[in-house]
């Protein structure tokens, strides 16, 4: 096999030692040189924004996941939908198409909920088909999609694309080495991504509410971040609640 593909990420719950427990068990069973893979959602399990919680904070936290998805050393897997935060809606029995979801209903959780159409606008069928579709759309369907989110500089969408081009541009991110900074992580998940010519810190705040974490010295240069902020006080970091930063150390 050239890559094996990983579902780590889709069995654990919304903790950073939970995740980071994950990464660590994968590249301590690849050889050193071998390219892991990680995703968070596929057409076989409900959405991480729908696992997670859906509450308030839902958009916050698929922003940190992102993040955390985008940073990490191989190849990562975007599932249909989840660059603008789809959800997992409930499907009424006549609704549903999968073989498996009909024959082990209602002590499924089904794998129908992960494949509603693209939510490309708001107009009918979320602009997906002016036919009749294979399975309803989800109801957020008016809220998120696409076209809302092109336009707006804070939405999910803006982020990924904010992500990919980061990552793109920056060989720390791309080959980097994992170096983890929190060995049990509580709050925040922190870990920098080293090559010879460049040295990215990432820093993932889980949860509604501050923290402040030490950083390595020097001097850390903020890419992109969810939340406004200038300079990293020496030794220091304070992240607000859910927020996900990136930060470059000046050579």
């Amino acid at each position: 096999l050239h890559m094996a593909f990983n579902f780590g990420f889709t069995h654990q719950p919304w903790r950073p030692l939970a995740f980071q427990q994950t990464i660590t068990a994968w590249d301590s069973a690849v050889a050193p040189d071998a390219w892991p893979c990680y995703v968070l959602s596929n057409h076989d399990n409900p959405r991480h924004v729908t696992r997670h919680g859906e509450g308030p904070f839902a958009d916050e936290r698929a922003k940190v996941a992102a993040a955390l998805l985008l940073t990490q050393r191989g190849t990562p897997f975007l599932y249909m939908g989840e660059e603008i935060a789809m959800r997992s809606p409930r499907i009424a029995r006549k609704d549903l198409a999968d073989p498996y979801d009909k024959r082990l209903w209602p002590f499924h959780k089904g794998r129908d909920s992960s494949r509603t159409p693209m939510q490309w606008d708001d107009s009918p069928n979320t602009g997906f088909t002016t036919g009749k579709s294979w399975l309803p759309v989800c109801p957020t369907y008016k809220k998120i999609n696409v076209a809302t989110q092109r336009n707006d500089p804070n939405s999910v969408l803006n982020f990924y694309r904010s992500l990919l081009r980061l990552r793109r541009e920056s060989p720390g991110l791309r080959r980097g080495k994992f170096h983890l900074l929190i060995e049990k992580p509580v709050t925040a998940m922190l870990y920098l991504r080293e090559t010879e010519e460049q040295t990215m810190l990432v820093a993932l705040n889980f949860f509604g509410h501050g923290t402040t974490t030490p950083v390595p010295p020097g001097e850390w240069v903020r890419q992109l971040s969810t939340h406004p902020g200038g300079p990293v006080p020496a030794g220091n970091l304070t992240l607000a609640p859910f927020e996900a930063s990136i930060f470059e150390l000046k050579k």
